[in-house]
Protein backbone atom coordinates (compact mmCIF):
# COMPACT_ATOMS: atom_id res chain seq x y z
CA UNK A 1 0.00 0.00 0.00
CA UNK A 2 1.07 3.62 -0.89
CA UNK A 3 2.99 4.73 2.27
CA UNK A 4 0.53 8.28 2.09
CA UNK A 5 -2.39 6.60 1.75
CA UNK A 6 -1.53 4.00 4.31
CA UNK A 7 -0.59 7.15 7.06
CA UNK A 8 -3.99 8.89 6.25
CA UNK A 9 -5.88 5.54 6.27
CA UNK A 10 -4.49 4.68 10.19
CA UNK A 11 -5.30 8.36 10.78
CA UNK A 12 -9.28 8.03 10.38
CA UNK A 13 -9.42 4.75 11.95
CA UNK A 14 -6.97 6.19 14.95
CA UNK A 15 -9.50 9.40 15.34
CA UNK A 16 -12.58 7.58 14.94
CA UNK A 17 -11.79 4.95 17.42
CA UNK A 18 -9.68 6.95 20.11
CA UNK A 19 -12.13 10.12 19.54
CA UNK A 20 -9.64 11.79 18.56
CA UNK A 21 -10.96 14.32 15.84
CA UNK A 22 -7.87 16.53 15.76
CA UNK A 23 -6.50 13.27 13.60
CA UNK A 24 -9.25 13.51 10.88
CA UNK A 25 -7.22 16.76 9.48
CA UNK A 26 -4.25 14.33 8.80
CA UNK A 27 -6.96 11.52 6.55
CA UNK A 28 -9.31 14.24 4.82
CA UNK A 29 -9.38 17.06 2.56
CA UNK A 30 -11.22 20.56 3.82
CA UNK A 31 -13.76 19.57 1.21
CA UNK A 32 -13.99 15.80 1.42
CA UNK A 33 -17.08 13.75 1.09
CA UNK A 34 -18.55 10.99 2.62
CA UNK A 35 -21.35 8.61 1.28
CA UNK A 36 -22.67 5.60 2.86
CA UNK A 37 -24.35 2.63 2.19
CA UNK A 38 -25.95 1.05 5.01
CA UNK A 39 -27.12 -2.74 4.60
CA UNK A 40 -28.88 -3.66 7.70
CA UNK A 41 -30.86 -1.91 10.20
CA UNK A 42 -28.64 -2.64 13.36
CA UNK A 43 -27.08 0.97 12.55
CA UNK A 44 -28.17 4.11 10.53
CA UNK A 45 -25.64 7.21 9.19
CA UNK A 46 -26.82 9.87 6.60
CA UNK A 47 -26.39 8.59 2.94
CA UNK A 48 -24.06 11.71 2.19
CA UNK A 49 -21.80 14.05 4.45
CA UNK A 50 -19.54 16.75 2.87
CA UNK A 51 -16.57 18.28 4.89
CA UNK A 52 -14.30 17.90 7.01
CA UNK A 53 -15.78 19.11 10.23
CA UNK A 54 -18.97 17.37 9.46
CA UNK A 55 -17.62 13.92 8.78
CA UNK A 56 -15.40 14.24 11.37
CA UNK A 57 -18.47 15.13 14.21
CA UNK A 58 -20.76 12.24 11.80
CA UNK A 59 -17.75 9.66 12.54
CA UNK A 60 -15.37 11.12 15.22
CA UNK A 61 -17.48 13.07 17.60
CA UNK A 62 -20.97 11.50 17.54
CA UNK A 63 -19.54 7.74 16.69
CA UNK A 64 -17.98 8.13 20.27
CA UNK A 65 -20.84 9.42 22.37
CA UNK A 66 -22.65 5.87 21.78
CA UNK A 67 -19.76 3.59 21.62
CA UNK A 68 -16.44 2.58 22.93
CA UNK A 69 -14.25 -0.15 22.90
CA UNK A 70 -13.61 0.42 19.58
CA UNK A 71 -11.50 -2.07 17.55
CA UNK A 72 -11.51 -0.75 13.35
CA UNK A 73 -9.56 -3.24 11.09
CA UNK A 74 -8.48 -2.80 7.38
CA UNK A 75 -7.88 -6.41 5.76
CA UNK A 76 -5.00 -6.52 3.58
CA UNK A 77 -5.75 -9.56 1.44
CA UNK A 78 -8.76 -7.32 0.43
CA UNK A 79 -6.78 -4.41 -0.72
CA UNK A 80 -7.81 -3.23 -4.24
CA UNK A 81 -4.83 -0.61 -5.31
CA UNK A 82 -4.62 2.24 -7.90
CA UNK A 83 -2.57 5.20 -8.27
CA UNK A 84 -4.93 7.31 -6.17
CA UNK A 85 -7.42 5.22 -4.72
CA UNK A 86 -7.87 1.93 -2.67
CA UNK A 87 -10.74 -0.22 -1.25
CA UNK A 88 -10.39 -2.66 0.95
CA UNK A 89 -13.01 -4.94 3.31
CA UNK A 90 -12.83 -3.81 6.79
CA UNK A 91 -14.44 -5.43 10.65
CA UNK A 92 -15.35 -3.15 13.77
CA UNK A 93 -15.86 -4.56 16.97
CA UNK A 94 -17.16 -2.17 19.83
CA UNK A 95 -19.42 -1.83 22.47
CA UNK A 96 -22.54 0.21 23.29
CA UNK A 97 -21.77 2.56 25.84
CA UNK A 98 -25.18 2.56 27.06
CA UNK A 99 -26.26 -1.63 26.90
CA UNK A 100 -22.68 -2.39 27.21
CA UNK A 101 -23.14 -4.78 23.95
CA UNK A 102 -20.63 -5.86 21.76
CA UNK A 103 -20.98 -5.11 17.92
CA UNK A 104 -19.03 -7.45 15.61
CA UNK A 105 -19.68 -4.97 12.09
CA UNK A 106 -18.22 -5.72 8.57
CA UNK A 107 -18.12 -4.10 5.10
CA UNK A 108 -16.29 -1.79 2.88
CA UNK A 109 -14.40 1.12 2.49
CA UNK A 110 -13.49 2.79 -0.95
CA UNK A 111 -10.99 5.61 -0.91
CA UNK A 112 -10.20 8.17 -3.66
CA UNK A 113 -7.10 10.91 -2.65
CA UNK A 114 -5.42 13.69 -4.02
CA UNK A 115 -2.24 15.26 -3.76
CA UNK A 116 -2.32 17.89 -0.60
CA UNK A 117 1.65 18.78 -0.78
CA UNK A 118 3.91 15.95 -0.02
CA UNK A 119 1.07 13.57 0.88
CA UNK A 120 -1.92 12.69 -0.16
CA UNK A 121 -6.08 13.20 1.56
CA UNK A 122 -8.75 11.82 1.09
CA UNK A 123 -11.52 13.33 -1.19
CA UNK A 124 -13.58 10.54 -1.03
CA UNK A 125 -15.01 7.90 1.00
CA UNK A 126 -17.76 5.55 0.67
CA UNK A 127 -18.36 2.93 3.42
CA UNK A 128 -20.39 0.25 3.00
CA UNK A 129 -22.08 -1.79 6.14
CA UNK A 130 -22.78 -5.20 5.28
CA UNK A 131 -24.09 -6.38 8.83
CA UNK A 132 -23.71 -4.92 12.25
CA UNK A 133 -24.09 -7.53 14.73
CA UNK A 134 -25.42 -6.81 18.35
CA UNK A 135 -24.04 -9.85 19.78
CA UNK A 136 -25.62 -11.24 23.70
CA UNK A 137 -23.94 -10.07 26.65
CA UNK A 138 -21.51 -13.30 27.23
CA UNK A 139 -20.06 -12.71 23.90
CA UNK A 140 -18.37 -9.50 25.45
CA UNK A 141 -15.31 -11.00 27.04
CA UNK A 142 -14.30 -13.25 23.83
CA UNK A 143 -14.78 -10.96 21.19
CA UNK A 144 -13.07 -7.71 23.32
CA UNK A 145 -9.88 -10.06 24.21
CA UNK A 146 -9.82 -11.26 20.19
CA UNK A 147 -9.95 -7.79 19.46
CA UNK A 148 -7.43 -6.69 21.82
CA UNK A 149 -4.87 -9.33 20.41
CA UNK A 150 -4.87 -8.44 16.63
CA UNK A 151 -2.62 -6.43 15.01
CA UNK A 152 -3.94 -3.29 14.55
CA UNK A 153 -5.18 -1.15 12.36
CA UNK A 154 -4.63 -3.84 9.26
CA UNK A 155 -4.01 -7.31 9.32
CA UNK A 156 -4.78 -10.16 7.07
CA UNK A 157 -7.35 -13.02 6.50
CA UNK A 158 -5.52 -15.75 8.36
CA UNK A 159 -4.50 -13.09 11.45
CA UNK A 160 -8.07 -12.54 11.71
CA UNK A 161 -9.19 -15.88 11.91
CA UNK A 162 -7.00 -17.34 14.01
CA UNK A 163 -8.22 -17.68 17.65
CA UNK A 164 -11.77 -15.75 16.65
CA UNK A 165 -14.56 -16.09 18.57
CA UNK A 166 -16.45 -19.32 17.23
CA UNK A 167 -19.92 -16.87 16.23
CA UNK A 168 -21.68 -16.69 13.35
CA UNK A 169 -20.78 -13.03 13.26
CA UNK A 170 -17.69 -14.02 12.19
CA UNK A 171 -18.80 -16.61 9.87
CA UNK A 172 -20.46 -14.29 7.82
CA UNK A 173 -17.40 -12.34 7.18
CA UNK A 174 -15.29 -15.13 6.42
CA UNK A 175 -17.68 -16.43 4.25
CA UNK A 176 -18.10 -12.69 2.70
CA UNK A 177 -14.23 -12.69 2.25
CA UNK A 178 -13.90 -16.14 0.91
CA UNK A 179 -16.15 -14.88 -2.12
CA UNK A 180 -14.01 -11.83 -2.49
CA UNK A 181 -10.79 -14.19 -2.90
CA UNK A 182 -12.62 -16.08 -6.06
Amino acid sequence: MNASMKKAISRYIQGKDHNKPHLLKQAFALHSKLSMQVKTENISFPSNTQGLAAISKLLVSDFNKQYENIYTYCITDTFGEAELSLSCCWLVVMTEKVSGKVRVGFGDYHWEFSHSGSHLLADRLEIIIDAMNVLDEEAKEPFLVWAEALPYPYLSLSELLSNSPAHEAVEALEAKLSAKKK
